[in-house]
């Protein structure tokens, strides 16, 4: 699987390293298996867990605080620079949360 297959992923990943970077924050050390989508409504997070489910398994939904968050497992390593992601994580926007999508 190729990370642009996944619409705006490789864009948010290099400007979320970019941001640390330029506030100083080395992460090098550290691994990343995953990324999550913050849904804006519950029918965001059923439309995202749907369109992400073709990568892989839809493979485990919990309650947390009160929303859902469901976990994909990818069905080969999504490749980014010297990182591999094994999951995507939908998170289901809170009642009382105002948010975008993304």
């Amino acid at each position: 699987m190729n990370i642009s297959e996944i619409p705006g992923l490789n864009n948010f990943l290099d400007n979320f390293f970019e941001l640390l970077k330029a506030k100083g924050i080395d992460v090098s050390n550290y691994s990343m298996d995953h990324v999550a989508y913050q849904a804006s409504s519950s029918e965001d997070y059923d439309s995202k867990v749907s369109e992400l489910s073709k990568f892989g398994e839809f493979f485990n939904e919990s309650v947390i605080g009160g929303r859902r968050v469901g976990i994909i497992k990818v069905s080969q390593p999504i490749p980014y620079k010297d990182k591999a992601l094994i999951a995507l994580e939908v998170i289901e926007q809170k009642t009382e949360q105002v948010c975008d999508s993304g």
